[in-house]
């Protein structure tokens, strides 16, 4: 997900597809952040025995209107 406000968020993404999502918005931005400023985040969510914790979205395949929802609420919390 892009949104206008200069984030990226991307959901299970390789680091070569972020890289590549990231190049191509390139041409479209104003005035890009210096790499040493952005800020890169991997969010894995666990339970407290340390396993990965599966969190239910929907049972639509993608949930793309819940994933939007957190997407933006990070992107949000990282434009703070």
């Amino acid at each position: 997900f892009v949104f206008g406000f200069g984030c990226l968020v991307c959901w299970g993404c390789t680091a070569s597809e972020v890289r590549s999502a990231r190049n191509m918005l390139m041409p479209h931005m104003r005035k890009p952040l210096p790499r040493e400023d952005a800020d890169e985040d991997h969010v894995d969510i666990a339970g407290r025995d340390g396993r990965a914790s599966e969190v239910p979205l929907s049972s639509r395949d993608p949930p793309v209107f819940e994933r939007l929802a957190l997407a933006h609420a990070l992107a949000q919390s990282v434009r703070l």
